[in-house]
């Protein structure tokens, strides 16, 4: 049962992920990640 809703969830964030997470919000959540010398790069919050 909680599959189906999962799926439902993605399926919904596929569709509308391009207004959800426009450019102005891409852009507002990158200032918040800086890069770091440790660790991975930032991964953009769309992905």
């Amino acid at each position: 049962m909680m599959r189906i809703k999962r799926a439902k969830l993605f399926v919904f964030l596929r569709y509308h992920r391009h207004a959800l997470f426009d450019d102005a919000f891409q852009e507002e959540l990158a200032t918040l990640s800086a890069p770091s010398l440790r660790g991975h790069p930032p991964i953009p919050p769309a992905r």
